[in-house]
């Protein structure tokens, strides 16, 4: 059955009811509502996990209910939580509806993970419902052998393969995920009422198009491979002409440049700083052949995913993901599979065939998301087949719903093979679905679970290393905290093995070390790393003099900070611990010399201009002591053990009117 007999169907039986639902579509539609809480309801005990923290739990504009309204509605996605200065993720992320939505949440019920978990999984159904619906528009004249069985047609067996395939359940289980739940919902709820606009022409019908599709766009960015979808749709449904309908589409042409407008004057990527930063550019380092070759590799991940969708993570960062060379067949494969496809697409555009149809909506929506056209800063993900997976599922019930039957004529026995087919398919799908929603409980258990997967991704390693570091804080049983950090040391080890400038895993490494058995020499070793790749870093500093300050060995800390030195002789604070660890070993001469170094970078340092005129003093270098005293009172004038020192200063070089001056200061 082809798109073109549809059309020509409906034309043929004009006196039908426009568009009616019967008793089974509301059957069907019950069914989808329960369905979805049989497969998703046990993700509503879950926590927050992965990006929850930055829409939801951090974010200070979703945080503050529908006051915060106005602030997620005039700023990038992401300022709620990084604030103004972003620079975490390349190009701009303006998708405020979901956000809205949480604040909404907040308002009503607080903050409460398991709310937004419930709505998430509401939205999913609302989602399928909306995908059930326009396919029963589309396909509304069903002249195949199972028209009287409902659960055979393409319009179901389609939409319950969507709502139950598990490459989903990331978008439903993380909450998050709702931006591309609200993106598809929008989305095709467009495309549903402009179809009916084409055969109704009520100018209402237009709006209301239009504002789905401005919802879908601001909710996520990918809602606009739908100006390609939509005349795409006519064409291989409609008897319409696009040349005769191409007013029509103005108004989508008009909400898609004000969302560009609003997406430009919220965008932050002019201040991005990350850009070099394996974790934000995963094609960092590969020439131009590999780049494409890692590239087709992915897409032959996605359509895997489709066919065979275990085992699934959140991760597929560097080097999960491996860089795949010009000529591997794990390349090649994908390659010629999407030109066999997209040649075959392009040969029998002509022939309005609903094949053709689901290959276009599944490359079309695919290719936002495939790095094939511009970087999007990972791989790839599970959650970017959320849409295109429709084409793809499309496909499938058509081979299910019309060319099974042209194949077995007997048409019971069609029926039940076919019936417990699916049912098969289905159950082992909810079966997956149902688990992997444990999975997502929380970030442990998240982590710790999905390293097992991406195993040689540098992000996936790094978090279960960190998170393992919370657990083993929480645990009383010293054999049990000593596994947990002994474990969380092996995954960071991993992680900076993979990629040795993994900042974050280079700090929680040395913490990890730290906090085992005080193990300073690797903890130390891992701030030289951090140094080696920014010796700059202040936040490397503040925790290198954290963990070195609980060191009751003053040589060893003596001799990390002089190696340490090295690294960045400048810097105030190295010179002033090496300084006072000197003083503190009375080798007043050299402490001298680094005190004077510390001043250099921080002329107005009271402390360190105290301690300096105190080493001259020890020194018998009076005028030296004084003259650092003297400076320091212009800090902080009412110091009294400064003036004191000043006074016994004077008293020892014989300036008995000045030494009483200033015991008198101190006095008062």
């Amino acid at each position: 059955m082809t798109a073109k007999n549809i059309a020509k169907q409906n034309k043929a039986k004009k006196k039908l009811k426009y568009f009616e639902l019967k008793r089974n579509d509301y059957l069907a539609l019950f069914f989808l509502l329960v369905f979805a809480f049989v497969l998703y309801g046990n993700s509503i005990p879950n926590d927050y996990a992965l990006d929850d923290t930055i829409v939801i739990s951090g974010n200070e504009f979703t945080k503050s209910g529908v006051k915060g309204i106005k602030d997620i509605l005039s700023n990038d996605a992401f300022t709620g939580y990084y604030g103004k200065d972003n620079n975490m993720v390349a190009g701009g992320r303006y998708r405020p509806l979901s956000l809205v939505t949480f604040a909404l949440e907040v308002e009503l019920f607080g903050q409460n993970p398991h709310i937004n978990h419930f709505f998430n999984v509401v939205f999913y159904f609302l989602t399928c419902a909306a995908i059930y619906l326009f396919l029963l528009y589309l396909f509304k004249q069903k002249l195949s052998v199972n028209q009287n069985k409902w659960y055979l047609t393409v319009p179901f067996i389609a939409t319950v393969l969507f709502m139950v395939h598990p490459v989903h359940t990331e978008v439903v289980a993380n909450i998050k995920g709702r931006d591309e739940i609200l993106t598809m919902l929008f989305s095709v709820c467009s495309l549903f009422f402009y179809m009916i606009y084409l055969d109704k022409k009520k100018i209402w019908i237009l709006l209301t198009a239009t504002v789905s599709f401005f919802l879908a766009l601001i909710s996520k960015e990918n809602a606009a491979t739908f100006l390609l979808i939509i005349p795409l749709t006519i064409y291989f449904f409609t008897n319409h002409k696009i040349k005769v309908e191409y007013k029509s589409f103005i108004p989508y042409i008009v909400a898609f440049v004000i969302f560009l407008i609003l997406r430009q004057a919220t965008a932050q990527a002019s201040k991005l700083e990350l850009v070099d930063d394996l974790m934000n550019n995963p094609f960092i380092g590969m020439s131009f052949s590999q780049k494409y070759s890692t590239i087709f590799y992915t897409l032959g991940q996605y359509f895997k995913l489709m066919l065979f969708p275990y085992p699934l993570t959140y991760d597929y960062y560097p080097f999960h993901v491996p860089v795949v060379n010009f000529g591997e067949l794990k390349s090649l494969i994908p390659l010629l599979i999407y030109l066999a496809i997209t040649g075959l697409a392009i040969w029998k555009f002509k022939s309005k065939s609903v094949y053709v149809y689901s290959i276009l909506f599944f490359l079309i929506t695919l290719s936002i998301v495939s790095n094939l056209f511009f970087p999007i800063g990972v791989f790839m993900n599970e959650r970017f087949l959320f849409i295109s997976s429709f084409g793809f599922l499309l496909a499938i019930a058509i081979i299910f719903s019309e060319e099974i039957p042209k194949l077995i004529k007997n048409v019971r026995i069609y029926q039940i093979g076919t019936t417990l087919i699916l049912i098969l398919i289905i159950t082992g799908f909810s079966i997956q679905v149902i688990s992997r929603n444990k999975v997502w409980k929380d970030n442990y258990t998240l982590f710790t679970n999905d390293v097992k997967v991406s195993s040689n991704s540098a992000k996936g390693t790094s978090l279960a290393g960190e998170y393992l570091i919370y657990e083993a804080q929480k645990t009383r049983d010293p054999a049990k905290k000593d596994s947990l950090y002994k474990l969380s040391i092996s995954y960071l080890e991993k992680a900076v093995e993979i990629y040795p400038k993994h900042v974050l895993a280079w700090f929680n490494l040395a913490a990890a070390n730290f906090e085992r058995n005080r193990n300073y020499p690797e903890a130390v070793k891992a701030y030289k790393k951090l140094l080696a790749i920014n010796p700059n870093g202040d936040k490397i500093f503040q925790f290198l003099f954290v963990v070195l300050n609980t060191c009751n060995d003053i040589d060893y800390k003596l001799k990390v900070f002089k190696e340490i030195r090295e690294i960045n002789p400048a810097r105030f604070d190295i010179n002033n611990n090496v300084a006072n660890l000197l003083m503190g070993k009375k080798d007043y001469s050299e402490a001298v010399n680094y005190f004077n170094s510390a001043l250099k970078a921080e002329p107005q340092n009271f402390d360190a201009l105290c301690n300096l005129g105190f080493c001259y003093f020890q020194q018998k270098n009076y005028e030296g002591s004084l003259n650092a005293f003297l400076k320091a009172e212009k800090i902080k004038p009412d110091d009294k053990p400064l003036l004191n020192n000043i006074s016994s200063a004077y008293m020892v070089v014989g300036n008995m009117s000045k030494a009483e001056e200033y015991k008198h200061k101190a006095i008062k």
